[in-house]
């Protein structure tokens, strides 16, 4: 009898309680562990920059207040993406890489 491949139940059977066993672990709490020690650099590194660019605000000219404007909001938009989206698709992938390895497995093994 051949095996049948179906991603619902390769994806059922991934959230059991034992299933973030060996390297994905590992990569997970790297991924974890860089967010913790590179967060703190990059919001304070936002934060200076935001600081220094708020000067522009403050300006007759409205190409200039307009610069500041943008350049602050694009930094504040990079630190959000740097510390919540950037992570999240880092996980995303691995967690796809696995699916992808496991469904792989299970197609050699029913051949």
């Amino acid at each position: 009898e051949r095996h049948k491949l179906d991603l619902k139940h390769i994806i059922k059977d991934d959230y059991k309680p034992d299933r973030n066993k060996g390297i994905f672990d590992k990569e997970i709490a790297a991924v974890a562990n860089t967010v913790a020690h590179i967060g703190p650099v990059l919001i304070l590194t936002t934060l200076i920059l935001i600081c220094g660019l708020s000067v522009t605000i403050l300006s007759n000219l409205s190409v200039t207040r307009l610069f500041g404007e943008l350049s602050m909001a694009t930094l504040s938009a990079a630190l959000l993406a740097d510390l919540f989206f950037l992570p999240a698709l880092i996980i995303a992938t691995l967690h796809l890489k696995r699916l992808y390895l496991k469904y792989k497995q299970l197609g050699q093994a029913s051949s």
